[in-house]
């Protein structure tokens, strides 16, 4: 285990990902977690990428609780932090977290609607 912290180390000094300097700054603790992450074997760039977005779909608030919950009892488990974070967000009633992405060519579309009245008309007709 020593060697595979040693080499995230060496890895870490020679590019610190801009995921993990995101999450550095929004989690306080999470070098805890990533070193349990090492530890196990896990693939650390994949599982803060999962960190990431659930700092983007619950915010940092959120996600710090969640983390100090999972540290607490020594777990590391990445689906953990989300139930945990979905758990808050239904608790504190708030809506669901939605990644809904709009291709570039729709994203500056209007729509302009038609007028209803002649709608009104073709349905008294069927009647």
């Amino acid at each position: 285990m020593r060697e595979a912290r040693a080499r995230h180390q060496a890895s870490r000094g020679a590019r610190d990902a801009k995921g993990q300097d995101r999450v550095r700054t929004a989690v306080p603790g999470i070098d805890a977690l990533f070193a349990r992450w090492v530890d196990a074997g896990r693939n650390v760039g994949s599982l803060t990428a999962r960190t990431v977005t659930q700092l983007d779909r619950y915010g940092e608030a959120t996600v710090a609780a969640a983390v100090t919950d999972v540290l607490a009892p020594g777990t590391h488990d990445p689906g953990t932090i989300a139930f945990i974070c979905e758990r808050m967000r239904r608790d504190a009633e708030r809506p669901v977290p939605l990644d809904v992405k709009l291709r570039a060519d729709l994203a500056d579309r209007d729509v302009i609607p038609h007028a209803l009245e002649g709608s009104d008309e073709k349905s008294k007709r069927r009647r």
